[in-house]
């Protein structure tokens, strides 16, 4: 109900748009069957038609703002976790040795860049599709941490 509420909104103020020039025509109509008066009946058609116009500028910005600032925590998180993982990958990298492999058992690969990045990307798009939940999520990228870390 309450998920993807900044899309929500803007639906609603296209809604409250089409209602609003809709209503400023039938009053439009009304006024001209009533008074037989044009002018009038078209200074109400269109001045009521611009503000309801105008005044769905509001509420689709703000529906506009609050995708914005959804898409903005979003890639703050995606952007945290993989410079997490590149601060741990930099301080081992210099640490490491081939000497170190053997002892520990780990190959160069264990501390592969691109398959660091690869390996979060595709995660977060995996949660961005909606093909995992945030528990998945949270526990994917555990893994992820505890296998590059």
């Amino acid at each position: 109900m309450f998920n993807n509420i900044g899309n929500k909104i803007k639906v609603l103020a296209v809604v409250i748009c089409f209602v609003g020039v809709f209503a400023s025509v039938v009053s439009a109509c009304n006024i001209y069957e009533v008074n037989e008066n044009t002018s009038e009946a078209f200074f109400v058609a269109i001045v009521g038609s611009v503000l309801s116009w105008v005044g769905s500028f509001f509420f689709y910005g703000f529906g506009q703002l609050i995708e914005n600032s959804d898409a903005t925590r979003e890639n703050t998180e995606i952007s945290r976790d993989k410079l997490e993982m590149f601060e741990y990958f930099i301080i081992n990298s210099e640490k490491y040795s081939s000497a170190d492999a053997e002892k520990t058992n780990r190959s160069a690969e264990d501390f592969d860049c691109d398959a660091i990045v690869n390996s979060i990307s595709e995660l977060n798009k995996s949660k961005k599709d909606g093909k995992i939940t945030e528990d998945e999520y949270n526990q994917q990228l555990a893994d992820l941490k505890s296998k590059y870390m």
